[in-house]
């Protein structure tokens, strides 16, 4: 019989306060995500491994440059004119010449 492999398991909620050992895989059941931890991060480091998260991109135009501006959310920033630059502080971004 071949060997069979377990990874700790639980919800968002009780990866997100856990802190695995360096390299342990945990499996996020709310997302199906999968954790990597380093030995100090809480809820360590999402994997994403869903295709169907592109539906995100969902709602833009032609154009337009995508971002994630938020865990699992996607926002858009329409294409500026020519010659300009676009910048950001950080939390928003704008485009300048």
């Amino acid at each position: 019989m071949p060997t069979q492999v377990q990874f700790r398991r639980g919800s968002a909620s009780q990866n997100n306060t856990y802190t695995g050992a360096a390299g342990e895989l945990t499996i996020d059941t709310s997302t199906w995500d999968i954790r990597v931890h380093d030995g100090i991060t809480p809820g360590g480091y999402s994997v994403s491994g869903s295709a169907s998260t592109a539906t995100a991109i969902a709602g833009g135009v032609t154009g337009d440059l995508l971002y994630q501006s938020g865990p699992g959310e996607t926002s858009f920033i329409n294409i500026g004119a020519a010659d300009t630059v676009l910048t950001s502080d950080g939390t928003t971004a704008t485009w300048e010449v």
